[in-house]
């Protein structure tokens, strides 16, 4: 127990590891609060997925994986709508990603069929539909990012070159 020091005008603890009254309420004191706190819950390192995957961790939150995920490509529908768009000269991919709805007791599950390049199912779990749309959106923009269909910023290529690389799936560029 620490025993109070009395001064004529301050008071002052016997024991040095007590803040002073501007240090207990400094965002500095309080970060390192929960750097410290954070430190002691988290000592697994969060879980590896396969790149294809993003599933909730157990108790239904959004992994770190899938977080990162959605920072690497904020919009992902847009972008594989785009990327496809592109690539076969068409103002809408509907006809090449299919997104498929299963509602779970307390999470959405979303499998999304690509169709170009060539057929690939990923997932993606969310609260809400349009989260889980999102998350497998990602995953699938990480696996073109992957096969060379997106440049290191994410920045489309003109069609020309798309047509070469579908080529090298063995998919015409306009199937």
């Amino acid at each position: 127990m620490v025993t109070p020091v009395c001064n004529s005008s301050t008071w002052q603890p016997k024991d040095s590891s007590f803040l002073s009254w501007p240090e207990m309420f400094s965002l500095d004191s309080f970060r390192k609060d929960r750097t410290q706190h954070r430190q002691r819950q988290c000592k697994l390192p969060p879980p590896r997925l396969p790149p294809m995957c993003v599933n909730p961790a157990p108790g239904g939150t959004i992994t770190r994986a899938s977080r990162d995920l959605l920072k690497e490509f904020p919009q992902p529908k847009n972008l594989l709508n785009s990327v496809i768009g592109r690539a076969l000269g068409i103002s809408h991919a509907k006809d090449k990603l299919v997104y498929v709805h299963t509602n779970g007791p307390k999470k959405k599950k979303v499998t999304l069929h690509i169709k170009w390049p060539k057929s690939v199912e990923v997932e993606g779990y969310g609260s809400k539909k349009i989260d889980a749309e999102r998350q497998a959106a990602a995953a699938a923009c990480q696996l073109f990012k992957g096969w060379g269909l997106l440049g290191p910023r994410n920045e489309l290529f003109d069609a020309a070159k798309y047509r070469v690389l579908a080529d090298r799936f063995g998919s015409p560029a306009d199937s």
